[in-house]
């Protein structure tokens, strides 16, 4: 049943005979939701953590000995956020708070723990946990892999309790797309739709309730300038926080990604003919990757195109491994050379390097590789790499961008257009859980232009016709070829206009 077909009442929390928690009217329906994962919010001020904090306290206080865990993604936005909203909303002298823990307990043994998953990594601090229900705020600040490993840790041993993971959040940050795709997409609001997990076919329930600041009647009572604020913002930070709007992404780095010109599913060079390349980042417990790259000839535009055309994803995997599977592909095409970051080339405890590892792995199946280092260690290295990633991404004079990357790709296709930019430095890219597949790339663009200087002539942009040569203008617009009158060339090359271009 959707939660808005049901007759919703006035839900508050009680102490003492003394109201502690009113809920709103968006807010009821959250704490009405019966679906397996419940999504609220949209726009900032809607009343997002109150109603989990509301919804955590109501679930303990009816149902003895539960466990509950709170998420958010840093300590300081736990302490800061859902800590200290807890504290002013319950009494002192009603819960024991255990501050070393992190962990309210309340007369009826139920526990709230309040919990941080700062890097992929850290859920493994939550191996043995188990929680009868779980909430996380601001949920798109989570990777995907956080959210759906924390979810294991969802299940219960008590008849009478149904779990549930509930979660508040705002549009934008590195889990936008999933979020959106998870919740949202094919769904109403308020309306609780069945989904089907294609990796472990499993079936699963999920509500999105919306909610925007008009809906929170304390922020308009109290600080009505709060919305003159959010209307402030630029565009894409003002139709995600004020209108809850889900088809912008506030804080995205690489605006200029079009999934229409960005993903191909052919190219127009055999690759026989490219000079190829393999650029590598290296991770254990994180994503390691290994992404091939292919510089095509320069076409009639005078455009040379990078193409990525494989990519190689994987957790816990060695460097011996690593390097065998990288062997599979040497063997039956060549490449220039392999990039590795500066850390593959550090020893530690007298033990080889990964790079001295590949090398040693390589030379045993009598294949002669070409590992260099790539600039991931000078100063300025960071912000290189995303200028040349902005370079590739834009459009050559052809239309299209001097970037694309097969369909196949999928790991970097889900991930770079989610990277953001950094809090203390917006010209950087954020570092975070999903950015392995953008550093590879970045390191693997400069490596390609400070070796063969491809596309380092000045974009022409003019409208001007380049005789001698079989480029010309295109409509940006349009897509079409412009063709000026015949009689305009003569003028022009009557009166020697021209001639500069001509030489």
């Amino acid at each position: 049943m959707d939660v808005a077909e049901k007759k919703i009442e006035n839900w508050t929390l009680e102490l003492n005979k003394k109201i502690i928690y009113e809920a709103q009217p968006r807010q009821n329906y959250f704490h009405e939701s019966e679906a397996d994962e419940t999504l609220y919010g949209g726009s900032a001020g809607g009343g997002k953590t109150k109603a989990i904090i509301g919804d955590a306290i109501a679930f303990c206080v009816e149902n003895p000995k539960v466990r509950v865990a709170i998420f958010r993604r840093t300590y300081p936005e736990l302490e800061k956020s859902i800590i200290y909203e807890f504290r002013n909303t319950l009494p002192f002298w009603s819960y024991k708070y255990n501050d070393s823990k992190k962990t309210a307990i309340f007369s009826n043994q139920s526990i709230i723990e309040f919990n941080y998953c700062e890097s992929e990594k850290d859920v493994y601090r939550y191996q043995s946990a188990e929680y009868d229900r779980i909430y996380f705020d601001e949920l798109t600040h989570f990777t995907e892999f956080q959210y759906k490993y924390l979810l294991s840790r969802l299940r219960t041993t008590k008849k009478d309790i149904f779990p549930q993971v509930k979660s508040g959040t705002n549009p934008g940050n590195i889990g936008h797309a999933w979020v959106k795709k998870r919740f949202i997409s094919g769904a109403k609001p308020e309306q609780q739709i069945e989904r089907f997990d294609k990796e472990t076919k499993t079936r699963f329930t999920t509500i999105f309730i919306p909610a925007k600041v008009w809906d929170n009647k304390y922020i308009i009572d109290n600080d009505p300038g709060y919305i003159d604020k959010l209307k402030r913002l630029p565009e894409d930070e003002r139709r995600a926080l004020l209108e809850g709007d889900w088809e912008v992404f506030a804080g995205q780095y690489f605006k200029e990604w079009r999934s229409d010109l960005h993903i191909i599913d052919y190219f127009d060079y055999d690759l026989e003919d490219c000079k190829k390349i393999v650029t590598f980042d290296w991770g254990y417990a994180s994503w390691g990757t290994a992404i091939w790259l292919a510089v095509c000839p320069e076409n009639k535009f005078g455009v040379q195109r990078v193409y990525q055309y494989r990519e190689i994803s994987q957790r816990k995997r060695n460097p011996e491994g690593w390097a065998e599977d990288m062997l599979v592909f040497f063997k039956i095409e060549s490449i220039e050379f392999l990039v590795l970051p500066h850390d593959c080339f550090a020893s530690e405890y007298g033990q080889r390097s990964i790079a001295e590892t590949f090398k040693y792995i390589f030379n045993k199946n009598k294949m002669k590789i070409n590992i260099v280092s790539g600039d991931t260690l000078t100063k300025g290295a960071r912000l290189n790499r995303a200028a040349m990633t902005h370079q590739n991404l834009a459009l050559a004079d052809d239309g299209k961008p001097y970037l694309q990357i097969h369909r196949k790709c999928s790991k970097t296709i889900e991930n770079l257009p989610m990277l953001i930019h950094d809090k203390n430095n917006p010209e950087d890219v954020e570092k975070c859980d999903i950015d392995h597949w953008y550093d590879a790339l970045s390191m693997g663009l400069v490596k390609i232009y400070r070796t063969w200087k491809i596309n380092s002539s000045p974009t022409k942009k003019t409208k001007k016709i380049y005789l001698g040569r079989k480029t010309l203008p295109i409509d940006r617009k349009t897509g079409e070829y412009i063709t000026p009158p015949l009689e305009k060339i003569f003028e022009r090359i009557k009166h020697k206009k021209v001639r500069k271009s001509l030489e």
